[in-house]
């Protein structure tokens, strides 16, 4: 019931009762909590949902940063172990034989043998060096059980200046540019190949990583006896 109250002009009047005194006033405002607080603990869950997603989304991208970053760690690796190794093979009248070989690089990946008027010769391939990059490999020929000639590719080359098409022009093959040289002007190459028949020595030595011009340019020198007698490129610019 209404309160009454007796104004000035000596007549009662009703008096309502203020808004904030009502039930209704508190339902409402009751409801209105829970919506408003149902509506901020939402969109906490939700911020929280997202900060985590993308902590979630750094860490999986730290993580393949990371494992990229492995897989291309070979080119800073020390290549001077494998060349030793390499260098220590004997090639010749006098060379390696199959077991010392063996005995350095471990089991050969692969194997083939042919045998022509009584003469075998066995050809073995070690793949995935170490200290060489992933596509790296190494190839030995034997003949009679010693070695005649020998291979390496994949070479991990830290990356320098550019070789261009006129500093390969420039290289000379009337017997006056040796190897050393050609390693001095262009670094350390990426693969050779050495063979020795009748006592003269063959060596061919290539350069990828440093050539400048199109996705897969190189070029080559082959030396016979140290000395540059040809010399082959592709794709140089």
């Amino acid at each position: 019931m209404a309160k009454r109250v007796r104004g000035e002009d000596g007549k009662m009047y009703k008096v309502k009762k203020p808004f904030y005194k009502k039930v209704w006033f508190w339902f409402v405002a009751v409801i209105l909590l829970i919506i408003i607080g149902g509506a901020l603990g939402g969109n906490k869950d939700d911020s929280a949902k997202n900060s985590n997603t993308n902590t979630d989304s750094k860490s999986e991208t730290t993580k393949q940063s990371s494992e990229i970053t492995s897989s291309e760690a070979p080119a800073e690796q020390n290549v001077q172990p494998l060349l030793d190794k390499y260098n220590s093979i004997v090639i010749g009248e006098n060379g390696s034989t199959q077991d010392a070989v063996i005995g350095t690089f471990g089991d050969p990946d692969s194997t083939s043998e042919t045998t022509i008027s009584g003469i075998q010769t066995v050809m073995n391939i070690w793949t995935g060096l170490e200290g060489g990059d992933l596509l790296s490999a190494l190839t030995v020929s034997f003949t009679d059980g010693v070695a005649n000639s020998k291979s390496i590719t994949g070479l991990p080359v830290d990356k320098s200046n550019k070789i261009s098409l006129e500093m390969y022009n420039s290289i000379p093959t009337d017997g006056s540019y040796t190897l050393e040289q050609a390693e001095q002007d262009f670094g350390q190459p990426n693969g050779y190949s050495e063979s020795n028949i009748m006592g003269m020595v063959t060596n061919m030595v290539s350069w990828s990583t440093n050539a400048d011009g199109d996705w897969g340019a190189n070029f080559n020198v082959t030396f016979q006896d140290g000395v540059a007698v040809s010399k082959a490129q592709g794709g140089l610019q």
